[in-house]
Order: C-alpha cells, then sequence, then structure tokens
C-alpha cells in the first residue's frame, strides 16, 4: 500500500473568503472521520488557502472523491476562488 500526499492550493479574494473557509471546514470535518484519511488540513499563506491531505492509498484517496461532502463542497469552493492547483503525489519515505 502507497501512501497518497495532496496538496491543492487555492487563491481566493478576500471578500470569498467566508464563503471558501465554512465550506471548506465542512470538508475538513468529514473528511478526517473517512476511513484511510491519515490527515486532512487546510492552511493560509497571505491569500492562497492550501488543502494538505495523506491517504493510506489512492483506493482511499478515490473513494473519498465519490463522497457527499466532496461532491458538494470541491465544486462550490471552485467558484469561490481565482485559481488553483492541485498535487497527488506518492510518498517515498
Amino acid at each position: 500500500i502507497e501512501m497518497v500526499c495532496v496538496f491543492a492550493a487555492n487563491k481566493v479574494p478576500y471578500y470569498k473568503e467566508g464563503q471558501f473557509l465554512s465550506t471548506a471546514k465542512k470538508l475538513v470535518d468529514e473528511s478526517v472521520k473517512e476511513e484511510g484519511c491519515i490527515t486532512y488540513e487546510l492552511c493560509v499563506k497571505d491569500d492562497s488557502y492550501i488543502f494538505f491531505e495523506r491517504w493510506e492509498s489512492k483506493e482511499a484517496l478515490e473513494k473519498h472523491k465519490k463522497t457527499s461532502h466532496y461532491t458538494e463542497c470541491v465544486p462550490k469552493m471552485e467558484t469561490l476562488r481565482t485559481s488553483g492547483e492541485t498535487i497527488v503525489m506518492e510518498k517515498l519515505f
């Protein structure tokens, strides 16, 4: 089983931060309860909100993407950001 790490950065304008953060909190609160979730955190630097996730396997990550909280929250957050980038990586050591 290979651990998977996700780095998802979102640039959010200040006037949409409240909406973004309330949606992100719901996503984080539900995601940390999932089987296979090791870490699911939201960090901030300036106007960039960065999700840092670690999953036990690719399968756990794929299952996460099908949950109701993911399919509800992620599209909503995408409408609130000005840009975003997601990088999925396998942990080496």
